[in-house]
């Protein structure tokens, strides 16, 4: 499988070693396949919601009609993208 990647023109990169640095060599790392296990998808979950959360005022407020929208939207058509929203709150996330 890494033969292809490399084919393909693609790179491979390591973690830490650390789960609780993996937020942040995602980051550094910007991968576009990321194979894993659902608890860790659990904790990266978690701490995106707990951001998002933790913003008040006007933030807050664009943060919680962008994930009601998009809750909204993906449960009746299982698609949904928004310009505004994706590049005003999930930008980091993406």
């Amino acid at each position: 499988m890494f033969g292809l990647i490399f084919f393909a023109g693609g790179r491979v990169g390591y973690y830490q070693g650390n789960p609780l640095k993996l937020t942040e060599d995602c980051q550094v790392l910007n991968p576009t396949f990321f194979p894993s296990v659902p608890r860790l998808y659990n904790k990266i979950y978690a701490k995106i919601k707990a951001s998002l959360d933790g913003l008040t005022g006007c933030k807050g407020f664009l943060a919680k009609m962008a994930m009601n929208s998009k809750y909204y939207h993906l449960q009746n058509s299982a698609s949904y993208r928004s310009g505004c929203y994706d590049a005003l709150v999930f930008k980091k996330v993406a």
